[in-house]
């Protein structure tokens, strides 16, 4: 895999919501990206009658809209990729009071980049793989995520 992603769940520390299963987000104000999927559990409650889903507009501003949704109390919860969360709370220095809910029922899935099955598409990806493992031999794939809080995710399980 080229890198890993997960849906994560994020509430106000003051007022962190449980999760126990995905049932439980019939119950919540959530906050998403419009048009984004969050898989087809996740997916079903949000456009089930009745749900009670605040959309913003997909762009580079939607995570930030969503933490302010949820800092000013008009949403309990907001669904982002881990990845994107864990460098955008950074960025706007909220990550001490936006964190993540815990919960066990979400799977992380493995990202790849498709390339054509040619000889020109297998080149670009030898030399993707073979630059990706450089650096992370010589350390600089660390120092690149390490400016955006962000792990490896060869080496978390």
């Amino acid at each position: 895999p080229w890198g890993r992603s997960v849906n994560t769940f994020y509430g106000h520390t003051d007022r962190m919501p449980s999760l126990a299963s995905v049932d439980d987000l019939r119950a919540l104000r959530v906050g998403v990206v419009e048009d984004y999927s969050y898989g087809d559990a996740v997916d079903a409650i949000l456009t089930a009658e009745g749900a009670n889903v605040l959309r913003v507009a997909a762009s580079r501003r939607a995570f930030p809209l969503l933490v302010m949704r949820l800092a000013t109390k008009q949403v309990d919860v907001i669904i982002e990729d881990l990845n994107v969360a864990t460098a955008g709370l950074a960025e706007i220095d909220m990550a001490e009071s936006i964190k993540a809910v815990e919960v066990d029922f979400m799977e992380p899935d493995d990202l790849f980049v498709a390339c054509t099955p040619n000889a020109r598409g297998q080149g670009y990806i030898a030399l993707f793989d073979a630059g990706m493992a450089k650096a992370r031999a010589e350390g600089k794939l660390a120092e690149i995520l390490t400016k955006y809080e962000l792990d490896d995710w060869m080496t978390v399980e």
